[in-house]
C-alpha cells in the first residue's frame, strides 16, 4: 500500500464515496498534516494516513486526483490548515497555535501540497496558526498579509478562494473582536470569513471600514469576484 500525503489506495474509492454521499451538501475539507510530533494526536481524526519526514520524491497525484473527483460531481474541496497544523502543540479551537518551523522548513514540507500545479476549484483554509519564525511575530496566519498575500498566493501561486478557519475559535478570539478580526482577515487577502463569533459585529466593521477606506472597494471587489468565479464553476451562479 502505497503513502502520499497521508493518502493510500483507498484515496480515489474514498473520494467517490464522498461524491456520493455530499452532493446534497456540496463541500468537502479534508487536512493536509505532517506530523513531526508524535504525541500530538488531536489532529489525527481529520487525516487519511501518515506522513512522515524524509520522504523526498513527494507526489502530488493523490491530492489532484482526489480533486478532480470531487470538482467533477460538483463538491467544492477546501485543503487546510495553511501553513501547517500538524507540527503544533496547541489545539487553535482552544488558543493561538504557533508552528516554530521556518520559511524554507515550511516551504520543503507543509507547503508542498498548496503548490500544485492542478487546484482548480479548490479553496483553501487558512489556521489561526501564528509563525513567528517567518513572519517575525504572533499574528494569526488567518489575519496575517505576509502569510496570505505573500506566500500563498505570492510565492505559492495559488488563485483560487481563500477561507478562514472559523472566526468563534479562540485562537482569534482571545486577541481579537469580531470586528478588528474579520477586518485584519479581509486585508490579509481572506475571500470568505468563515463563522465570526458575533456576526453583526463583524459585518458592521466590515461596512463601516470599506466607507472609511480602511478596506479599498477594490480589494472587496478582488473577493466577490472569486467567490461569483467559483459559484458558476459550480453551476450556483449563471450569469
Amino acid at each position: 500500500m502505497r503513502t502520499r500525503f497521508g493518502f493510500n489506495d483507498l484515496a480515489t474509492v474514498f473520494s467517490d464515496f464522498l461524491c456520493l454521499s455530499l452532493l446534497s451538501v456540496g463541500f468537502f475539507t479534508f487536512a493536509l498534516l505532517f506530523h513531526a510530533l508524535p504525541f500530538f494526536l488531536l489532529l489525527l481524526r481529520f487525516q487519511f494516513g501518515k506522513f512522515f519526514l524524509g520522504i523526498s520524491n513527494i507526489d502530488l497525484a493523490d491530492i489532484v486526483e482526489i480533486n478532480v473527483n470531487l470538482l467533477c460531481a460538483g463538491i467544492a474541496c477546501t485543503l487546510k490548515h495553511f501553513p501547517g497544523h500538524g507540527d503544533t502543540a496547541e489545539d487553535s479551537h482552544n488558543g493561538l497555535a504557533v508552528t516554530y518551523k521556518t520559511h524554507d522548513e515550511l516551504a520543503a514540507c507543509e507547503w508542498i501540497p498548496y503548490s500544485a500545479n492542478d487546484l482548480t476549484g479548490c479553496a483553501v483554509m487558512v489556521g489561526h496558526i501564528a509563525a513567528p519564525n517567518v513572519t517575525g511575530d504572533l499574528t494569526p496566519a488567518s489575519l496575517s498579509g505576509t502569510m496570505i498575500t505573500g506566500y500563498l498566493r505570492g510565492e505559492l501561486g495559488f488563485t483560487g478562494l481563500v477561507i478562514t478557519d472559523s472566526m468563534a475559535m479562540h485562537g482569534v478570539t482571545d486577541a481579537y473582536s469580531s470586528g478588528d478580526a474579520a477586518i485584519a482577515a479581509i486585508k490579509a487577502g481572506v475571500d470568505i470569513i468563515l463563522m465570526p463569533e458575533v456576526l453583526s459585529e463583524a459585518f458592521d466593521a466590515v461596512v463601516a471600514a470599506v466607507e472609511n477606506g480602511t478596506i479599498s472597494e477594490a480589494r472587496l471587489n478582488e473577493s466577490v469576484y472569486r467567490v461569483l468565479q467559483y459559484k458558476q464553476l459550480y453551476g450556483i451562479f449563471n450569469p
